[in-house]
C-alpha cells in the first residue's frame, strides 16, 4: 500500500527555462507592440525586461538588505495597470 504523503521536497529542483504566465489581454498587446517596434520577438522583449527587473530587484536587495526589496517591488506592481 502507497503512503498518501507526498515526499519532501528537494534542496535543488531543476528548471526547464519555461514557465507559463497568465497576463491581461491589453498588456499581451502592448507587449507585441513593443516588441515588433523594436524588432524582437515577444519572448526576447519579456526576457528582458524580467531580467532588467530582476537585477534591479536584486540589486535593491543588496543595498538595502533583504527585507526592504520585496517591499520596494510590492509598491512597484501594484501600480501597474492590468486591464480587463
Amino acid at each position: 500500500m502507497r503512503s498518501a504523503t507526498p515526499p519532501p521536497p528537494s534542496g535543488h529542483m531543476a528548471h526547464s527555462g519555461q514557465f507559463r504566465v497568465r497576463l491581461p489581454r491589453t498588456l499581451h498587446a502592448r507587449l507585441a507592440v513593443q516588441a515588433e517596434r523594436e524588432g524582437v520577438s515577444l519572448n526576447t522583449l519579456v526576457c528582458t525586461l524580467l531580467s532588467e527587473g530582476s537585477a534591479r530587484w536584486h540589486a535593491a536587495d543588496h543595498l538595502t538588505g533583504p527585507s526592504a526589496a520585496p517591499d520596494e517591488m510590492a509598491g512597484q506592481t501594484q501600480d501597474l495597470d492590468w486591464g480587463s
